[in-house]
């Protein structure tokens, strides 16, 4: 049994379990204890911004600290009232805040004939949407979702906080489900996320490049999205480019070993590792001098035709390097991802109905 809330809606967009009201404030004492929790607070991020804030936990009850998330955000002129987040891992142990603002946070999409070339304020449309959203407590931890469109594009990310085991790495994951609502293809589509990160500012940030080892971009002239990293034998890395890509021309200049990006250590030398699902993963940039983790989504094929949707995986996660060995350490991770992609997409509760 789970309780569930919707933050704010739009009209037809939303089927989900029996709601409570709109805004409501959902305590944490109605449920079991020892397990994550979560309440919303109405415009608790500023107007239209409804706040989820998960109390996460281990298993055994010890707790990890509060995750913040605003998940929803009204018809704004400003792009960054329009973004979702910024997501907030208040957690002791880490030291300190990692997030410089937003993580998974929706940038920009195009494909071929977008119609609002880039430049001015144009590339900032897919942020001035309205979005909605919301939280469940679950079996196994609390989901929080939000959902936007823009252009005939109908993107909803849920992020899955479960409750750890006692010796779990602290790590949650995210689904991002793309599907075209429009009535024409929109083809070689791509859409760019980005997760702010603190612990690089101005210190650049790692990829696991394609000979097993961690290349920092500012080593190979990396700044602002000039340069992007893709799989080897990729359309991109055959194209030299990302098509239509709205920052550095989308030029590829590296392939990766896996769509995997290494942050800066924190002050308890913990980094952020952040992968994502290799099928869809068209290419990874790092924007500034280093703290935007970016990653693009793109359908298999480059092509979405009408009412045709993907989903990608994304997992964040803390870790020190086991002994040292980054190639070791990363590729024990990419294992355990790799091998819970089913899992997370089964624990998904809008995905069915993207179909």
């Amino acid at each position: 049994m789970h309780r569930c809330i919707l933050a704010s809606s739009l009209t037809g967009l939303i089927v989900l379990p029996t709601l409570l009201s709109a805004g409501d404030l959902v305590s944490a004492g109605d449920l079991e204890e020892g397990k994550s929790t979560f309440r919303i607070i109405k415009d608790g991020h500023g107007p239209a911004r409804d706040l989820v804030v998960v109390a996460w936990r281990r298993s055994a009850g010890e707790g990890l600290g509060d995750v913040e998330i605003p998940v929803t955000s009204g018809r704004t002129t400003n792009a960054s009232l329009g973004r979702i987040g910024p997501l907030a891992l208040k957690l002791p142990s880490l030291g300190s805040v990692p997030n410089a603002y937003e993580w998974d946070t929706r940038e920009w999409q195009w494909w071929k004939g977008y119609p609002r070339p880039f430049g001015g304020d144009n590339d900032e449309y897919t942020r001035l949407v309205p979005a909605v959203g919301g939280a469940e407590r679950k079996e196994w931890g609390v989901r929080v979702w939000s959902r936007y469109e823009s252009d005939g594009v109908r993107t909803t990310q849920e992020w899955f906080f479960a409750d750890l085991g006692p010796t779990d790495p602290i790590a949650y994951d995210c689904l991002i489900s793309i599907q075209n609502i429009s009535g024409t293809a929109r083809e070689e589509y791509g859409q760019l996320f980005a997760t702010y990160v603190e612990w690089n500012s101005r210190r650049g940030h790692f990829y696991w490049e394609a000979d097993g080892g961690l290349v920092n971009y500012l080593d190979h002239g990396g700044h602002g999205l000039s340069y992007y990293v893709t799989a080897q034998g990729s359309p991109y890395e055959k194209l030299g480019h990302v098509p239509h890509c709205a920052r550095g021309g989308g030029k590829i200049k590296a392939v990766w070993q896996r769509p995997v990006s290494v942050s800066q250590p924190g002050p308890r030398g913990f980094y952020h590792v952040q992968m994502t699902e290799e099928a869809v993963t068209a290419a990874l940039g790092m924007g500034g001098r280093g703290y935007a983790q970016d990653y693009i989504l793109a359908p298999l094929g480059m092509s979405l035709a009408p009412g045709q949707s993907f989903d990608g995986h994304v997992r964040h996660v803390f870790v020190r390097p086991t002994g040292g060995d980054w190639p070791k350490t990363l590729q024990s991770l990419w294992e355990d991802f790799s091998a819970d992609q089913q899992r997370i997409r089964k624990m998904s509760s809008v995905r069915c109905a993207l179909r």
